[in-house]
């Protein structure tokens, strides 16, 4: 049971004021009757997004997270009265950026993992290039 019903109203939101109908029905049929298992979802994603860019590791990959995320909200609530769509957009281009500029790469994790000779993901190894690339 959630503390508080911010989510739930929102959700309730999103399926009055979606700018489509596809997701109207989505948020009718699929979130709001499966809340119990898409809060804690919801809250791990937004809780992932703020460690990752505060500590700067993975960042790149949490950033298509987060504009997808973002996305997905701006389309929900596009047609609310009192929300400004323009501000989710922000949101993805300040994302986007982190994405395209690497971020974690300068002073974060990212940097610190992927100098050699030290670190897990430092050399030639399969994680390594694994890492490198998602990074």
């Amino acid at each position: 049971m959630p503390i508080s019903g911010g989510l739930d109203g929102w959700t309730r939101q999103l399926a009055e004021y979606a700018a489509f109908g596809i997701h109207r029905w989505i948020a009718t049929n699929i979130f709001i009757p499966g809340l119990a298992i898409i809060n804690p979802l919801v809250y791990l994603t937004e809780l992932s997004l703020s460690v990752a860019f505060i500590l700067g590791f993975f960042v790149r990959p949490m950033a298509v997270v987060g504009m997808l995320f973002t996305l997905h909200l701006w389309l929900g609530l596009y047609r609310h009265p009192s929300e400004w769509p323009w501000l989710y957009i922000f949101l993805v281009f300040v994302q986007g950026f982190f994405f395209l500029d690497n971020a974690g790469k300068s002073l974060g994790l990212d940097a610190l993992l992927a100098r050699r000779p030290w670190g897990p993901f430092a050399g030639d190894g399969v994680i390594a290039k694994w890492y490198r690339r998602l990074a």
